[in-house]
C-alpha cells in the first residue's frame, strides 16, 4: 500500500507514489480500465512499477509500456506454478491466475 511505503518519500523527496486499482474500470484489459488509470499507464514513464498479488495478462503490454524506456524496473509479486506444476498453498487454484515458469522472463524479452 502507499501508506506502507510513504516513509520513503522522506528519504527520496522526488519519489511519486501512485496506488492503482487495476480492476476499478468497467471491463477487462486496458480498454476496461478507468480513464484515470489508463492515463496513468499510457502517459507516463515510471522508473519502477510494483505489482502485488495480481496477474491479468491483458495488462502486460500496458505495464511494460509505462516503464521508463531508459531503464524501468518491473517488480512483480504474485503466485506461480511450482516446478512440478503444483498450485501454491493458499493461492489461486486456476492456472490462468498463476504465472508459468519463465513467463516474466518472456515478458521482459518481448519488451526489448
Amino acid at each position: 500500500s502507499v501508506e506502507a511505503i510513504a516513509p520513503l518519500t522522506e528519504v527520496f523527496p522526488q519519489l511519486r507514489l501512485v496506488q492503482v486499482d487495476l480492476e476499478a474500470g468497467p471491463g477487462p484489459g486496458v480498454e476496461g480500465l478507468s480513464d484515470a488509470t489508463r492515463d496513468l499507464l499510457q502517459d507516463s514513464a515510471y522508473d519502477a512499477v510494483v505489482v502485488c498479488n495480481y496477474l491479468h495478462r491483458p495488462l502486460r503490454e500496458a505495464l511494460l509500456g509505462c516503464l521508463n524506456p531508459n531503464g524501468g524496473l518491473l517488480i512483480y509479486e504474485t503466485y506461480a506454478l511450482g516446478p512440478g506444476a503444483e498450485t501454491p498453498a493458499g493461492g489461486p487454484s486456476q492456472p490462468r491466475m498463476l504465472l508459468l515458469a519463465g513467463e516474466l522472463l518472456e515478458w521482459a524479452g518481448s519488451a526489448g
